[in-house]
């Protein structure tokens, strides 16, 4: 049998806290607090993130298709505005998509 010496559960916690990113700020709250100056404010109204997927690429919401063409001629600068963000360096493209 193995004798091991018990650890105290706040070490634990840390470590979960840590893995977890439990106490950081998700990208999807940044981008949120962000979109305005990502998007410009005449925009923001009508397009929202969504979600960011596992391969790193933004969903976004776009409410008609002018807007959705605009947005498409800003995805360069978008994108670097979005990388430039803190938990958002990881962020390599954006989907419009209708709705």
């Amino acid at each position: 049998m193995l004798d091991r010496k018990a650890k105290p559960i706040d070490s634990l916690l840390e470590v979960l806290i840590q893995r977890h990113r439990i106490q950081k700020p998700r990208p999807e709250e940044i981008l949120m607090e962000h979109w305005r100056t990502i998007v410009g404010p005449q925009n923001a109204h009508g397009c929202a993130p969504e979600k960011v997927d596992r391969v790193g690429v933004l969903h976004v919401r776009v409410a008609n298709p002018i807007l959705r063409r605009e947005l498409m001629f800003r995805k360069a600068d978008m994108l670097r505005k979005l990388q430039s963000l803190p938990e958002c360096d990881f962020i390599v493209d954006i989907l419009f998509k209708a709705g």
